[in-house]
């Protein structure tokens, strides 16, 4: 290897546009992911809590979370929903 070629090696950036743009937009989907995950988390430990306490005040409300869960999930999933 002559002394010019390792110059141009090591003047090329490690990360080019396109990869930075990638990261960015990558992080950027993670970022948006984190709040239904954590809402659906929630929802998932309530709904338990509701259904461990066994009252029929509780298990009402907990079908209903449960259906609005699954409404999310349908809606998320860009299924057509009818009510």
């Amino acid at each position: 290897m002559s002394a010019g070629s390792r110059t141009l090696e090591r003047d090329r950036p490690r990360l080019t546009g396109r990869a930075a743009a990638l990261l960015v937009v990558i992080a950027l989907l993670a970022l948006l992911a984190l709040v239904p995950t954590r809402q659906f988390l929630a929802q998932r430990g309530r709904i338990a809590d509701l259904e461990a306490s066994g009252d029929d005040p509780a298990q009402r409300e907990a079908v209903e979370l449960r259906d609005a869960l699954r409404l999310g999930r349908l809606l998320l999933a860009g299924q057509e929903v009818t009510l």
